[in-house]
């Protein structure tokens, strides 16, 4: 038996011993009142350096074990990492990829604020600056803020070939809706007019396609529904330049497959994939 496993049954059994003298002095104290003798008082004194001396190896025992314990974890380890067991080898590759993919969505989520924040873009609303087919990462609200077309102009901000920011949005806040990636024009209060003169019954942002000749608001999809001024709740992210060429496409090619992307939109549609509910924009 090795020295450390000794110790690791030691440090319990002292514990035992320690307890034991110490109710053998109080029961000797006892008996020395009772007898109105000094019987013992040699004996009691020995008992009580056996306790200290005892007490005082008791952290040294201690941390031994801890060692001892310490150090075959170490081992176990080792033999894992490096084992040519199939299935604990299955098992490592599968905790390494796991690890690995966790990596990297903690650093996605981390830049993003999302963990799918890719949008792959399946019309040309928004062309030449982003076509069809191409990829675009958006980050949240929580990660940026929203510069529109005339706050861009007038500090000369641009982003994807002109001024202010591209936004991708679910029109009118419906979670079922296809999102839509439009630049954000300017911002409106409840009661201002929009484009088409009518009021708008609530504060956002109005958006439009580069490559559209009118606004989102209210007309889009010919008006059926009317499209709100976009509020910032509404908001998926805003699109981070350069676009990814081609990428999207597979996306596109394969509409029934499940994946990461959501696909941009300019038509409000609804469609159902593998019973999920799975929405995408387009630009």
């Amino acid at each position: 038996m090795s020295r450390a496993f000794t110790a690791a049954i030691s440090s319990p059994c002292l514990l035992f011993t320690l307890k034991a003298g110490l109710l053998s002095v109080e029961a000797l104290d006892t008996a020395a009142e009772d007898s109105q003798l000094g019987v013992g008082r040699l004996y009691k004194a020995s008992i009580i350096t056996i306790i200290t001396t005892s007490a005082s190896s008791v952290p040294f025992f201690t941390l031994i074990q801890l060692k001892y314990m310490q150090d075959q974890t170490r081992e176990r380890t080792k033999k894992f990492w490096k084992t040519d067991n199939y299935w604990l080898a299955l098992l490592r590759d599968i905790i390494i990829a796991f690890l690995v993919v966790a990596v990297i969505m903690s650093i996605v989520y981390a830049y993003s604020g999302s963990v799918t924040p890719l949008v792959a873009v399946q019309s040309g609303s928004m062309e030449p600056h982003i076509n069809i087919g191409d990829v675009v990462l958006d980050r949240g609200l929580n990660r940026v803020s929203v510069v529109t077309y005339n706050d861009g102009k007038a500090t000369n901000y641009q982003s994807f070939g002109n001024y202010g920011d591209v936004i991708v949005y679910r029109p009118n806040g419906d979670e079922h809706a296809t999102p839509i990636i439009h630049r954000a024009m300017y911002w409106v209060n409840a009661g201002d007019r929009l484009p088409n003169n009518q009021t708008a019954v609530h504060a956002g942002y109005i958006t439009k396609g580069d490559n559209n000749q009118d606004y989102d608001q209210p007309l889009l999809f010919g008006g059926m529904p009317r499209v709100e001024p976009v509020k910032p709740e509404w908001i998926i992210g805003v699109a981070q330049q350069p676009p990814i060429p081609w990428i999207g496409n597979l996306r596109l090619a394969l509409p029934f497959v499940i994946n990461p992307l959501t696909t941009a939109s300019d038509q409000y549609q609804r469609f159902p994939i593998f019973n999920f509910n799975s929405f995408a924009p387009r630009a």
